[in-house]
Formats: C-alpha cells, sequence, structure tokens
C-alpha cells in the first residue's frame, strides 16, 4: 500500500440508482470536518432511473465526479468506484444514507492509530436509525472506544442484546478501507445481498487487516422494511439463510441472525411459512438468545408501526 499514513487521502465512493435523495448524501459528504479528497458517485448503468447527465453539474467547482457502472446491482457499482478511486483510503456511503459531519475525521483517527499494529486497518461505526421520511427512530448510545470487538467481529455483528432489530453498525455506509485492499481483497461480484458484511468477515481474517469498530453514531442510517432494499432480491431470504451457514458464525450468532435478519426478509414478502421455517431452523442448529427470539416472536405477531412505538417506549424507559 503506498504509505500516506501522515496525510491520507479519502475517496468516497456512493452507488445510486438515481433516487432524488442522492443530493442529501453527497452534500453530507461535503460537510465533512475533514474534508474528502473526492467524491465518485457511481451510477449503475442497468438501472433504469440511473441516468448521470442531470446530475453532473449539480456540485460545481466541488471535487465530485459521476461515473457509471456497465454491470448492474451495488456490488459491481461498488468496485466501479473503487477502481476509479485515486485516494489512499475509500469510504462507502449509499445514495439514501448522511453521514454525520465529524465521520471521517474520526474514522481516520482511528485508522491512524490501527495502523500501527497492522497495514490495512478497516474502521466501521454506529449509526442512528431513520424512517423514509428521514424521522430518527433510534439513536444507540456511544460506548466505549472498541477497537477488536470481544467475542470477534460476527459476534458483534450479529448477536442482539437488545429489542431491536439491528445491531446499530452503520452497513456499507460505515465502512472506511484501504483502496489497496479492497483491490486485493475485491467485494464478492456474485452476492446481491449481504455483500458489504461478507467482505467486513472475510477482510477481518486476513493476517494483514483487522476490523475495528468506533462505538459511535457517525451516520444517519435509512431504515427500510426488512426486504424492500435493492439486495433483497425474491426469495432471497434463502441466500441469507445461505451467507449464515457459510460465515463461520458462533451458534449464538447464527441462531440470532436467522431470527433478526433472514426471517424478517422473508416476512416482509408475505412468506411466513417459510420466515417459520427459518426460525425453527435457528433454534435446532443455534442457540439464538431471549432478544433475538423476543423480536421474531413481535415480527409475527404485532404490526410494523406498533413495533416501532414499543420500541421507542422501551427506548425511553431504558435511558
Amino acid at each position: 500500500m503506498a504509505d500516506g499514513a501522515d496525510a491520507p487521502t479519502v475517496s468516497v465512493v456512493i452507488p445510486t440508482v438515481g433516487r432524488p435523495s442522492l443530493r442529501r448524501a453527497v452534500d453530507s459528504a461535503l460537510a465533512q470536518t475533514r474534508p474528502p479528497h473526492e467524491i465518485l458517485v457511481a451510477f449503475d448503468g442497468t438501472a433504469p432511473a440511473a441516468d448521470p447527465t442531470p446530475w453532473r453539474d449539480a456540485w460545481p467547482d466541488r471535487p465530485v465526479r459521476c461515473l457509471v457502472a456497465g454491470d448492474g446491482g451495488p456490488t459491481a457499482t461498488r468496485t466501479t468506484g473503487v477502481e476509479a478511486a485515486t485516494g489512499t483510503l475509500v469510504a462507502f456511503l449509499d445514495d439514501d444514507d448522511e453521514w454525520l459531519p465529524e465521520k471521517l475525521e474520526v474514522q481516520v483517527g482511528r485508522w491512524r492509530a490501527e495502523r500501527a499494529e497492522v497495514p490495512y486497518p478497516v474502521v466501521i461505526s454506529l449509526c442512528v436509525d431513520v424512517d423514509a421520511d428521514g424521522k430518527v427512530l433510534f439513536v444507540p448510545a456511544a460506548g466505549a472506544a472498541t477497537r477488536r470487538p470481544a467475542g470477534g467481529l460476527a459476534d458483534r455483528l450479529f448477536r442482539r442484546t437488545s429489542l431491536r432489530q439491528r445491531t446499530a453498525l452503520g452497513g456499507s455506509s460505515s465502512i472506511l478501507a484501504p483502496r489497496d485492499l479492497l483491490r486485493a481483497e475485491p467485494l464478492d461480484a456474485g452476492l446481491d445481498l449481504h455483500e458489504d458484511w461478507e467482505w467486513l468477515l472475510r477482510a477481518d481474517r486476513r493476517a494483514d487487516a483487522r476490523v475495528s469498530v468506533v462505538e459511535r453514531p457517525l451516520l444517519r442510517y435509512r431504515l427500510n422494511r426488512p426486504g424492500t432494499s435493492a439486495g433483497s432480491p425474491g426469495k432471497g431470504w434463502w441466500d441469507s439463510v445461505a451467507f449464515a451457514r457459510s460465515a463461520g458464525l458462533s451458534r449464538r450468532a447464527y441462531g440470532d441472525f436467522l431470527l433478526t435478519v433472514s426471517a424478517p426478509i422473508a416476512a416482509a414478502h408475505g412468506a411466513r411459512r417459510d420466515a417459520l421455517r427459518i426460525a425453527g431452523t435457528a433454534l435446532r442448529q443455534g442457540r439464538p438468545g431471549l432478544p433475538a427470539i423476543s423480536m421474531f416472536t413481535l415480527l409475527m405477531t404485532t404490526p410494523a408501526g406498533l413495533r416501532w412505538r414499543l420500541g421507542a417506549l422501551a427506548q425511553k424507559l431504558l435511558g
């Protein structure tokens, strides 16, 4: 890796299908207290609405470039951005998410500290959950300044410790990684689901890399109903189960993942019988904790709006 520890530059890669929210995403990257070197807006060339023409002059005199990915899907589009990046580091940002102003400053600081111990540090962070209208749904409490997660990265990603759908980690929009690592260990182009988690686990297994966690929210993550994102293809819940089986998870993380990730995708598509089958697998082959079991029970018995209100009330009561 070209040494940039003293003055690393950051290329921001924003994969997009041309949603109006793209403007907010780019503006949040431009508003960073540690400005990025460049912002690469990579349009999915197979998406009907992904026309870069109206966006090419949207940020005059700012370091924003529009690219078009020839292949479709979020992985191929991100890879197009990585290949064009010239910065020491690459930070991904989905086109419907927004960074908080200090995101890059905090993560680059952590990256510098980790460089003393490992050549290719990767840094992720917590996030604030918001709904489709930008209303805040959940703000995680900042915790200890974790570097190497206790119990391993997979447990930190997938074990559920409270009555929440997620673990407050911001997915691909939270990832800051060395450009050279992303080129040596590229995203799996064959995956349309959980490709960011798969890459993080694979990178963390390398002897020359490490994923560390900043235990504070650094972005606003737009939380879609399970199964409605672009990365959730038809019957994608079985792809989700296959990912969990191949990921080398502990029995606790495996059971929790099936109940709180794979089964909700099936339920959101109306495949309640498949959701119950996945739950049965979680109980037989995994060891899910009480929070995950409770969350799945709420999923199957309680309307979504009421679940959010109960979650907000629980958060308020727990402080």
